[in-house]
């Protein structure tokens, strides 16, 4: 989707996704920064859990977070 941002030029909105631990959220943090050096313009949102450390590590970054309930099974790791 794009956004107009004046005299006819669009914007992207950009959604990134990847959490729950920061091995996941730093490299899509990594991208969604690549992202705004690119275009600076781009309205980045980003998807995480309602809790852990999206809650803190997105947000720190700059960006907003859309938060997805997660139950709670889901969150835990399993051998």
């Amino acid at each position: 989707m794009l956004i107009a941002i004046g005299a006819g030029v669009m914007a992207p909105r950009v959604v990134v996704a990847g959490g729950h631990s920061a091995g996941h959220i730093e490299p899509t943090m990594n991208f969604a920064d690549a992202l705004r050096r690119l275009e600076p313009t781009a309205e980045i949102i980003a998807l995480g859990a309602d809790r852990g450390l999206d809650t803190t590590l997105i947000p720190a970054r700059g960006y907003p977070l859309e938060v997805i309930l997660a139950p709670h099974d889901t969150l835990i790791h399993r051998p």
